[in-house]
């Protein structure tokens, strides 16, 4: 099975994959605005049974007939047990599942950002010294083509190529030659230093890289299954609401057909 620190060296993959982990935790946390809705659309329902349910008391004091009291009481016991079942449900949805999640996501980005800024930092710190092996190599170069220059010119002053010169000339600019040896010396000691350094740089960026790479994929796995998880959490606590709710409609049911016989069995009906 690829892995990341197989597949995202090159090409600015790291950023894309960044980006890519930044998209799912906005995915989580979504999913946990989702469930966090459902949670108060579900003590919304709640609270306009138990609205219902008081409407119906009242209902309740003014039946006429024996029958017809039990059928309403049947009916508001089940409006009390229903509301209840719902309220559980707002209240398991919001601790099983938004709060953990909410909880999860929030450190999923915080040890996410911290991988990451350990990657960026060592990439800062090689870009910076790359720059300046660039800046050195370019120093370099020019001085020794500045040097070669000038040891063509005392040449042709030595042999006599070209106009005439005093030997105080001759002398001055072989001391500007030796000078200028001398500045090469020190420039490619320098240069030789900060590519070792570089290397180092690169080196400890690499390392990071893939350090970062496997916190990232672990980070992701651990998302995905938490994520899953919470899904089939979620589906389970709806089954607790479906048992219930099917039995408080065939109690209506049941009550129903019991007055509706009643009814029909009264004298000179």
């Amino acid at each position: 099975m690829s892995r990341f620190e197989d597949s995202f060296w090159v090409g600015g993959g790291f950023e894309e994959l960044h980006r890519y982990m930044k998209q799912g935790s906005e995915s989580s946390k979504d999913l946990e605005t989702v469930l966090a809705d459902r949670a108060d659309l579900e003590n919304i329902y709640a609270n306009n049974l138990h609205k219902i349910c008081k409407k119906a008391k009242k209902a309740f004091k003014r039946a006429l007939g024996t029958t017809l009291k039990a059928a309403w009481q049947k009916l508001i016991d089940k409006f009390d047990s229903e509301e209840e079942v719902h309220r559980l449900l707002a209240a398991s949805l919001s601790q099983d599942c938004c709060k953990p999640l909410k909880t999860f996501t929030e450190l999923q980005v915080k040890q996410r950002e911290a991988a990451v800024v350990t990657v960026e930092k060592q990439a800062r710190i090689h870009s910076e010294k790359y720059k300046q092996q660039l800046r050195v190599k370019k120093l370099t170069h020019k001085q020794c083509r500045e040097l070669e220059i000038s040891y063509d010119q005392l040449e042709d002053m030595r042999t006599g190529k070209g106009k005439s010169v005093s030997e105080k000339d001759v002398n001055k600019l072989e001391k500007s030659c030796r000078r200028m040896e001398e500045g090469l010396v020190k420039t490619d000691r320098e240069y030789r230093e900060i590519t070792i350094k570089t290397e180092e740089a690169r080196l400890s960026w690499e390392a990071a890289m893939y350090k970062g790479l496997q916190t990232l994929e672990s980070l992701e796995q651990e998302r995905l299954m938490h994520t899953s998880e919470k899904l089939v959490k979620y589906s389970q606590l709806l089954q607790t609401v479906v048992t219930p709710t099917e039995q408080v409609s065939h109690t209506h049911t049941h009550t129903l057909h019991i007055c509706a016989y009643q009814y029909h069995c009264l004298p000179g009906l």
